[in-house]
């Protein structure tokens, strides 16, 4: 995040200049109960509407804590490190699974997944810069409880651009295709 620190009346401020992106969050969790040669675990999301990203996060047995794995399209070669791969098995379906192949990450049985993935209006979350004054920030954090006592507010320095829709399924492959030539 960019800073600058100022200084207004012997008092010291720092000032935050924040991209904001426009969507709403999801979480999904999901107990992996297979992992052998046979049946790897495959795990899916549905979703209606403009996915922005997906992220996955994994927790072995016996720890209190996720880990961020890397994601690979299905397809690609495996990776050394925790990994899974993804596909899009229609136009608002993930698919999340690993590799059998020895040397490379299969998830413990009774693990756990969690699926963070972010939706979006794409383009209808476009606006242009709003010039009123009625603008609050309330800091609530159970996480952060020491950030709810920090004095805040917000200045808009622009509209809300840059936002555009999904593509089809169809558009993804011929994008992929071009590329590929």
């Amino acid at each position: 995040i960019k800073t600058t620190r100022l200084k207004v009346n012997n008092d010291n401020y720092v000032a935050l200049f924040i991209r904001v992106r426009q969507v709403n969050k999801f979480k999904k969790n999901e107990q992996l109960i297979s992992n052998d040669k046979v049946t790897v675990p495959t795990v899916s999301f549905d979703f209606e509407g403009q996915l922005a990203n997906f992220e996955v996060f994994y927790k072995p047995i016996g720890s209190n804590n996720y880990v961020q794995m890397n994601k690979v399209q299905m397809g690609l070669p495996p990776l050394k490190t925790p990994f899974c791969f993804y596909s899009f098995t229609d136009e608002n379906k993930v698919s999340i699974t690993f590799t059998t192949r020895d040397g490379y990450f299969i998830p413990e049985f009774g693990s756990e997944l969690k699926i963070v993935y972010y939706m979006t209006l794409g383009s209808g979350g476009n606006f242009k810069e709003y010039t009123g004054t009625n603008i609050s920030v309330s800091p609530s954090s159970e996480v952060y409880e020491y950030n709810n006592n920090l004095i805040v507010f917000a200045i808009p320095q622009g509209e809300s651009s840059g936002g555009t829709n999904k593509i089809t399924i169809d558009e993804l492959r011929q994008r992929i295709l071009e590329k590929m030539r």
